[in-house]
């Protein structure tokens, strides 16, 4: 019997070393949907829609709808990490300037109250007019001592024919 277990991880062992590079998957550290996020108060007053999976513009409504989605400190939020800003949203005018889903990573001093942006999405940098998740690299050493995290999200749109949603944002580590 020990000679079957010896075996086994013989085996196991170079099958381990055999991997390849892109066998790596990414640790998502932060994710949620948009439904969870608390709406600003011009939001709640503006008849924002929130369904099962998505926020979007109430009837006729066009005025912006802002969220805030807090984050909450975990240890894989290391320094020197590259991260993905991954967000599954629709954009009805694609590229064009008359509406846009935009989610902000920020940050907010826990002493002085001073809040800065760290990465910002912009649903018209694509032109998908669908359903779409987009990832893109950002740069930053996370530090909760100093600092509270949230994402901030902006639906707007100009007419009432155009449609925005958002449905998920994530922060994740980059291979």
């Amino acid at each position: 019997m020990s000679f079957v277990r010896a075996a086994c991880f013989a085996v196991l062992k170079v099958a381990a070393f055999a991997l390849p590079a892109q066998a790596f998957t990414a640790t998502w550290v932060y994710s949620m949907t948009a439904n969870t996020c608390v709406p600003s108060s011009k939001s709640i007053n503006n008849a924002h829609y929130a369904s099962g999976n998505y926020v979007a513009h109430r009837g006729k409504s066009t005025a912006a709808i802002v969220l805030y989605c807090p984050m909450s400190s975990v240890d894989d939020f290391e320094p020197g990490t590259s991260w993905y800003l991954d967000v599954t949203y629709l954009d009805s005018t694609g590229s064009g300037n008359g509406a846009f889903v935009e989610v902000k990573v920020m940050k907010q001093n826990v002493q002085s109250g001073v809040t800065s942006t760290v990465w910002t999405f912009d649903s018209n940098s694509e032109n998908t007019t669908s359903v779409h998740r987009s990832t893109v690299t950002f740069l930053h050493d996370f530090d909760f001592e100093t600092y509270a995290y949230y994402m901030q999200i902006t639906l707007d749109r100009s007419k009432t024919g155009q449609t925005v949603r958002a449905y998920s944002a994530a922060v994740i580590t980059a291979p």
